[in-house]
């Protein structure tokens, strides 16, 4: 077994069984930052963000300008709500990448979840022209547009979001996106909610897409 297979079962999105052959590489590799960014992701996809978090902290200090790993630590901060420290992880990367999708992509849904309204269309724009693929951006932007009162502008764009590749890490799954387009919930779409502390709002990953 090599990393390649690990990477071949990411691509199935089968993180689960790729963990076990990630940490053998890691083991063997302990100074192969590539191994243990794909560990991490792994760790991530597994729905696991803690020990990525841990792995991510300690190639970011050997690599501080490992764009991908700065991104891959900001979205396992924000599955673990820590949303301060994610935001430093994407600000770090778009201090020198001002176009990076992954990092835009990052700040808005912080934004979105701080209800920073105006700024949370900002990073979703910037994102989807740098990533039109960034289906999870068109999600968050069909949230601000229901908040809005735009029920047909979210329709749309969840429509389009429906019909883009899901990203390997998807912060909002195909389910939710068709029980975003089912008519009775078209009817009762609620206000999404934030889940960091002091925000008075729920820290569940349901709450935290508003769901």
């Amino acid at each position: 077994m090599s990393i390649n297979d690990g990477l071949a079962l990411i691509r199935r999105h089968d993180f689960e069984g790729a963990l076990p052959l990630l940490a053998a590489e890691v083991r063997k590799r302990p100074d192969d930052a590539y191994a243990a960014y794909y560990l991490a992701y792994a760790f991530v996809g597994a729905q696991d963000p803690q020990p990525a978090v841990t792995l991510l902290a300690k190639i970011i200090e050997v690599h501080p300008d490992f764009a991908d790993a700065h991104t891959l630590l900001g979205l396992a901060r924000i599955r673990i709500s820590d949303f301060a420290g994610a935001a430093t992880e994407y600000e770090a990367v778009l201090g020198r990448e001002p176009k990076n999708a992954a990092a835009l992509l990052g700040m808005g849904m912080i934004a979105f979840w701080k209800r920073e309204t105006a700024m949370a269309e900002d990073y979703l724009d910037r994102a989807l022209r740098g990533d039109p693929g960034a289906r999870d951006a068109l999600v968050f932007k069909a949230d601000l547009r229901f908040a809005a009162g735009d029920m047909t502008g979210a329709v749309m764009l969840l429509r389009d979001a429906k019909r883009l590749r899901r990203p390997s890490l998807p912060e909002i799954s195909d389910a939710e996106i068709t029980d975003r387009l089912s008519p009775w919930r078209s009817r009762s779409w609620p206000r999404p909610a934030c889940p960091a502390r002091g925000m008075g709002c729920a820290t569940t990953r349901t709450a935290r897409r508003g769901w």
